[in-house]
């Protein structure tokens, strides 16, 4: 399909249809400080409580933008292109669009496939997690035989329990699946054999409720530690690297399916000055009403001087053939996405916020992360979570954070290449923190712990436990639910 610049006369037209404000507004310059939004429109959160304006602005196709703007508040749309197939509508006076999707159904989310339910009050309902009268805790576990060989891989269950201190768990999951509720990943042994030093690749597990909670699938990642893990819908996703690609790639698979991980190529070291990003810690999506997905990747390690950093994009996966927006995790061609890739921002976990909790050191070193979406409002919230770092973490204390996304104008420091200097872009707003004793034999938060959404719309958190336990052959882990 071929873009199009808007005119004049269209802009005109368009205004008057949202209302006379937003008309006036683009026939006169507007004065005095704006916000101002540029890029894909259809990543963006676009409500102003100020003059604005959108400049350099793309609508691509089977894409849908609206920007809400109250009464009284300028709008000034220059340079804005808008492709034939999509739509880009301009709100005076009326209630804010919702960003993210809410209309997911409670019932299954399989029915969407693309989709998680929203949670109700989410703010609430994390504080009360980590209020001793307010949650239940269980502790549960899911075994394994040592001596069986799991499919797609045909890797033997001892291959989890093995006994180099750096295998153990990289992620963890409750699915939207009742027959198989848990998935995550796990890094790969490295070992001695004939004299080098051998490295083996991770796995990515899935369980089954057959009879209790049995492994059902372990799959092979590529690299010996793939990154933690995430669910959207129907599938699990979650970040690897591979020999002789300079990208990171972000792999998928069906929860309820029997095929091998499938693949897409992501272009992500050079979209920022400075860091090479990376989805080696953790990541997390989320369906935009766009038609597009928020896409959230955290790197691994991270320490005092070098914190973790989140990093910030809008997902699509157009169909070659309709040019329309097909559902994220469709093979297209030689078992690729087509996935379009548009870096939006980044947020390091040290960047300055106005609360003291929220400076902790621990934070810096988090890579797990969990994105919800708020039912009432459409808000996109991000749960960063940690642990004390000593002997790998046995224990001290678990670290919880629970941070609002908010398109606020960009620092240097945190836009990407080729867009200007404050520009709106999604950052992190910390509103609310948790804090639980570690016990690695019960959760390992900085690597396994997760928030799910259930059919009622209320959250629960699961974690697991560091490594898998060779003599009982079964891993732990631990469940809260509100009461």
């Amino acid at each position: 399909m071929r873009n199009r610049r808007i005119p004049r006369r269209l802009l005109h037209f368009s205004a008057w249809l949202g209302m006379l404000a937003v008309l006036l507004a683009i026939a006169h310059p507007v004065r005095g400080e704006e916000i101002l939004f540029s890029g894909r429109l259809a990543a963006a959160d676009c409500r102003a409580d100020q003059d604005a304006q959108i400049v350099d602005a793309e609508v691509h196709v089977g894409e849908s933008a609206t920007c809400v703007v109250p009464d009284g508040v300028r709008l000034r749309i220059v340079n804005t292109l808008v492709a034939e197939g999509s739509r880009f509508r301009v709100a005076a006076g009326k209630p804010a669009t919702r960003w993210a999707l809410t209309d997911c159904r409670s019932e299954d989310p399989f029915e969407l496939g693309d989709c998680n339910r929203c949670a109700h009050d989410v703010v609430s309902q994390f504080m009360a997690l980590f209020d001793e009268e307010e949650f239940d805790e269980e502790e549960n576990s899911w075994t394994f035989d040592a001596g069986e060989r799991y499919p797609p891989s045909l890797s033997q269950g001892r291959e989890l329990s093995n006994s180099d201190l750096h295998s153990h768990v990289q992620g963890f999951v409750r699915t939207n699946s009742p027959a198989r509720p848990l998935a995550g990943t796990y890094s790969g042994a490295r070992a001695l054999a004939q004299g080098a030093l051998a490295i083996q690749p991770g796995f990515i597990f899935v369980v089954q409720e057959k009879n209790g909670l049995k492994l059902a699938q372990l799959h092979r990642s590529w690299s010996r530690h793939p990154s933690g893990a995430a669910i959207l819908g129907e599938r699990l996703w979650f970040g690897d690297e591979r020999d002789g690609i300079d990208d990171y790639v972000i792999r998928s698979l069906l929860v309820d399916g029997d095929e091998a991980a499938e693949q897409a190529y992501l272009p992500l070291s050079s979209a920022f000055q400075g860091d090479r990003p990376s989805v080696g810690g953790g990541l997390g999506l989320a369906k935009l009403t766009s038609g597009g997905y928020m896409l959230i990747t955290v790197g691994p390690g991270g320490d005092e001087d070098n914190p973790l950093t989140n990093f910030f994009y809008l997902a699509r996966q157009p169909n070659p053939e309709t040019g329309k927006l097909g559902r994220l995790g469709r093979v297209v061609v030689d078992g690729l996405y087509a996935l379009d890739l548009v870096p939006l921002a980044r947020w390091s976990l040290d960047d300055a916020i106005d609360h003291n909790e929220a400076s902790s050191e621990e934070f810096k070193q988090s890579e797990n992360v969990t994105v919800i979406t708020e039912c009432e409002t459409g808000d996109l919230f991000v749960v960063n979570s940690t642990g004390d770092h000593g002997a790998i973490g046995a224990f001290g204390e678990a670290y919880y954070r629970l941070s609002r996304i908010e398109w606020r104008p960009l620092s240097e420091h945190n836009v990407p290449r080729g867009k200007r200097q404050g520009v709106m872009g999604p950052q992190l707003r910390p509103v609310a923190w948790g804090r639980h004793n570690q016990n690695i034999n019960k959760c390992h938060p900085r690597s396994a712990a997760t928030l799910w959404v259930n059919g009622a719309h209320r959250l629960e958190l699961y974690c697991s436990e560091l490594k898998a336990n060779a003599v009982e052959r079964r891993m732990r882990f631990t469940r809260r639910t509100l009461r």
